[in-house]
């Protein structure tokens, strides 16, 4: 039978080779006859962070490429073998959220938040789901639990704001959409929906001035030029 000391040699040589569940299996071996043996335990503690770093990096790429049903089974693996990992399951709603599957987008991103409470995106995630299923008091909660965390956090300025829009609440609407517009000067779709927020309440020059404002950053923005347009139609109207 090799020694301990060759078994750890060939375990540390596995790991070089990408062999990453042969290794684990040679530590469990070791392991179960030895429980206490620390060069073990370490080597199994080091084996997870590089097979978590691995599988990771791996769930990454075919995210990027688009392949939402290759990360979807990817990371329902990897669950399986360590379901705490908050990284994962984000990559896994992400990947629900982009083929439609809003359901289970949302329970993965509650697993998000449940692994790591500070998690901004997590939360920014769960409000849009919770938004998109109608459940308006929840996704405001969130959006605003990702602010609490991150005050400077543009996206959820802006999602919470265009929820207020959606809801009616076009005070609150303008009053948070500016917020997204002073720490993102730039944001183009948040000038839009300010630009909507005050059509709503017939501020017909402040919405122009929006509306251009978007515009002037991107003078491809279809949905601003055709507001744009709209709001000139309204305004013409209700002085005639």
């Amino acid at each position: 039978m090799p020694s301990l000391d060759m078994q750890f040699a060939k375990a540390k040589r596995l790991v070089r080779q990408g062999k990453y569940q042969d290794a684990r299996a040679l530590y469990n071996s070791i392991l179960e006859k030895y429980p206490a043996n620390k060069r073990a335990k370490q080597g199994m503690s080091k084996l997870g962070e590089l097979i978590e770093l691995s599988a990771i990096t791996t769930i990454s790429e075919n995210f990027s490429k688009g392949r939402y049903t290759e990360v979807v089974e990817l990371a329902k693996d990897f669950i399986k073998i360590k379901s705490n990992s908050s990284i994962v399951w984000n990559l896994l709603g992400a990947a629900h959220k982009s083929l439609g599957n809003t359901t289970e987008a949302l329970d993965a991103f509650k697993k998000v938040t449940q692994y790591d409470k500070s998690n901004k995106d997590g939360l920014n995630n769960l409000g849009i789901c919770f938004q998109e299923l109608g459940q308006f008091d929840k996704a405001i909660s969130a959006y605003q639990n990702a602010i609490n965390l991150s005050p400077d956090f543009a996206e959820a300025h802006y999602n919470l704001g265009s929820l207020y829009y959606q809801i009616h609440l076009f005070d609150e609407a303008i009053a948070t959409l500016k917020i997204a517009i002073e720490i993102k000067q730039d944001y183009a779709e948040a000038l839009n929906n300010l630009g909507l927020s005050h059509s709503k309440k017939a501020d017909f020059y402040d919405a122009i001035y929006f509306f251009k404002a978007a515009i002037k950053i991107n003078p491809n923005f279809s949905e601003a030029i055709l507001n744009l347009a709209d709001i000139y139609i309204k305004k013409n109207m209700k002085q005639s």
